[in-house]
Order: C-alpha cells, then sequence, then structure tokens
C-alpha cells in the first residue's frame, strides 16, 4: 500500500510541516493530554499566550479555534500538518503512561483535518508499540503526510532494530518521517542526560555518530525531514551548546545534500521523494551561516520573499527529492 495524498492537498500550497497541538489533561484523555511536569514547563507558558487564556481555562476545542484562525487568517501559509504525539513505549513493548508528559491521539489529528480544509494529519507512531506497524498502515489510510518523533520526549533510539524495521515500513507506505535533532528545552524526559543527548543527535546505543539513525533510515528508502537541523542554541541557552556544534558540523559533513541557503517553501518536495530535508522553526544563529553549504538553487527565489507563517524552516533539499 502506498498513501495517497489527501484531497484537499495541492502542488501549489504553501504548509507548515511542524505544528503541534495539546489539550490539557482530564478533558479527553483518550485523546491528548499534558503531565503535571509539562504544566510547569515554558511550553505550557507558550500555550497559554498563543490562546490568550490562563492555564485552567485552556480547552481542546479553544486550542483549535485558535491553530485555525491562524492559518485561515495567514498571507503566508496555505495549510498546517498537525502534529500526533505517541506515547512512551519500553523495549519490552510496555507502554508507559506514566513517562509519557505529551500525548496527542492519531485519531484526534486525523479527525481534525477531516474537518478542517487548512488542517493535514500528520501522525506518531512509537516504533518499540508492539502494534505500530499496524497503526502506522491505519494512519496512511487515513491520509498521514508524514510520521513525527521526538526522541527524548517519546525515550526513541533512532537506531534501535525496531526503528530500523519502521523505516523500512515507511518506505514502503512512501511516509516521510519529521525526526527532531538537536536540542530539546519543550517537553520534559524521563531519559538520563546521555540518552538525550545521544537519541536528540539521531544516534543511540546502535550507532553513537550523530546522524547514524538518519542514515539507517536512508539506507531504507525512507525520506526523513530533520526538524530543528540540530541548530545549537548558544552557549547562553544551553549548558551542552559545545556538543550540539559538534552535532552540526558532523550532519552537514555526512549527509550528500546540495546545499540551499534561505528559506525552504514547504511544498510538496516535504512531502514526497527520497532523501533527506532539514527543517528548521527559527532561523540559525548568525555564527552558523557562514558554515552552512553554498546556494545549489534548489528553490525559486520566490521562498526567499515568502516567510513561511508563524514557523520559519530554513535549510536544504536534497537532490532525491528533485
Amino acid at each position: 500500500m502506498r498513501r495517497t495524498l489527501p484531497a484537499s492537498f495541492s502542488p501549489r500550497d504553501v504548509i507548515d510541516v511542524h505544528v503541534h497541538i495539546a489539550g490539557p489533561a482530564g478533558e479527553n484523555e483518550q485523546m491528548y493530554f499534558v503531565s503535571p511536569a509539562f504544566k510547569r514547563s515554558l511550553s505550557f507558558e507558550a500555550i497559554k499566550l498563543v490562546t490568550k487564556l490562563p492555564g485552567d481555562k485552556i480547552t481542546g476545542p479553544r486550542y483549535v479555534s485558535v491553530l485555525f484562525s491562524q492559518v485561515h487568517e495567514s498571507r503566508h501559509v496555505d495549510k498546517a500538518v498537525l502534529l500526533a504525539l505517541d506515547a512512551v513505549y519500553g523495549e519490552d513493548g510496555q507502554l508507559r503512561r506514566e513517562a509519557t508528559h505529551l500525548y496527542v491521539a492519531n485519531d484526534y489529528c486525523a479527525g481534525l483535518a477531516r474537518i478542517y480544509p487548512v488542517f493535514l494529519f500528520g501522525c506518531s507512531v512509537h516504533p518499540y508499540a508492539p502494534d505500530g506497524l499496524e497503526r502506522l498502515w491505519r494512519c496512511a489510510r487515513d491520509g498521514a503526510v508524514l510520521c513525527k518523533w521526538l526522541p527524548s520526549a517519546q525515550c526513541i533510539d533512532p537506531t534501535h532494530p525496531l526503528a530500523v524495521r519502521f523505516y523500512r515500513a515507511l518506505a514502503l507506505l512512501g511516509m516521510p518521517l519529521l525526526i527532531h535533532v538537536g536540542p530539546e528545552e519543550t517537553i520534559p524526559t524521563e531519559l538520563d542526560t546521555a540518552d538525550e543527548l545521544l537519541f536528540n543527535a539521531a544516534a543511540g546505543r546502535y550507532g553513537e555518530r550523530p546522524g547514524d539513525g538518519v542514515a539507517l533510515a536512508l539506507e531504507q528508502g525512507a525520506t526523513v525531514i530533520v526538524a530543528h537541523s540540530a541548530t545549537p542554541l548558544g552557549p547562553v541557552f544551553d549548558p551542552h551548546n559545545d556538543y550540539w556544534e559538534q552535532v552540526f558540523d558532523s550532519l552537514l559533513e555526512r549527509i550528500p545534500l546540495r546545499g540551499c541557503l534561505g528559506l525552504l517553501l514547504a511544498r510538496q518536495i516535504r512531502l514526497c521523494g527520497k532523501g533527506v530535508a532539514l527543517g528548521q522553526e527559527a532561523t540559525p544563529p548568525l555564527s552558523l551561516w557562514q558554515r552552512l553549504p553554498h546556494p545549489g538553487g534548489l528553490v525559486s527565489q520566490e521562498g526567499a520573499g515568502r516567510a513561511v507563517g508563524r514557523l520559519w524552516l530554513a535549510g536544504w533539499k536534497s537532490t532525491a527529492c528533485e
């Protein structure tokens, strides 16, 4: 089975492919919940700013209403991919509810994409889940345009044999993997610091070099969108900044990309083909621009003048996506 793009998708659409959605605990926990630790995080403070509501007044429908208004009224973005986020599973296949700090069900995002034409469905399936491949197939059937992993929050080792099996399935379905690579300060994790740094560098216990997980996915024929491009936050904000500087340089050296300096429009190149796309939610620090590959003419000049909504995508597209 190969997934088919939803009827509302147009090749001319400008799509924000990285939009998280959430809802409070206790309201509809089959569809979404956040942990007490998440409610103490800066991310929850950001949700309160976006919804303009105090924490005890935030509801799932209110959050959806705000997102819909922002996309519908945007002059630059036509559609947004709403991202599910699967629960944490152990390597033994057991669900770990107590270790899950943010959960958003695939059925919830799929349902919103059916109701609102400005939303597309971004699924999330944990590779350790015993029914993971079956659920991934169902997501493809329901119109998912990509699969989202956040390794530290979901406790996913991108080099794990179960992850490799998952990459093969993604390749067969023609579904890209949107994987977080870089510092992560938004969702709490149950990992120790060593594993958090390793997994968020797309490395792991079965491949410790940064990007080994991405390389494994490519070897299986999958498409990978590297969210955040492993961009360091800077020493003022991150005590592990030197580590992320090394990871950033290592990824640039390892992954065969033709460079494009500037903004990338999230058109259908993000949702088809084989290869790597590096996506960034904010422009990289100026100190890093000089180290980026020389522009390769992969994106039309209109891309430089059209901001991708409230989240900017800076990075590169591989020749395999052309």
